[in-house]
């Protein structure tokens, strides 16, 4: 087995781990799609009340703050 393909597959192990410990914390996330065609990441959200446009903008921008940040640490293009 080559070290890339070792490699690929801790990396990948980790992800999973990542993604897993992301839904059990945060139960607002219903699921997260990964998209190989586009090789994106879809998380689709829950929430239990009606909110108002205001309140809609502002977790709207938590969370792109939150996956931006996630892309810098990664070293990933951000493609919002």
């Amino acid at each position: 087995m080559s070290s890339n393909i070792v490699k690929n597959t801790k990396e990948s192990s980790i992800e999973v781990n990542l993604l897993v410990s992301i839904l059990i914390r945060y139960p607002q996330i219903s699921s997260i799609n990964f998209e190989t065609h586009n090789n994106s990441l879809n998380l689709t959200f829950l929430i239990n009340q009606d909110l108002s446009n205001e309140e809609h903008i502002e977790i709207k921008d938590l969370i792109e703050k939150s996956m931006n940040f996630y892309h810098v640490l990664k070293n990933i293009e951000n493609k919002f």
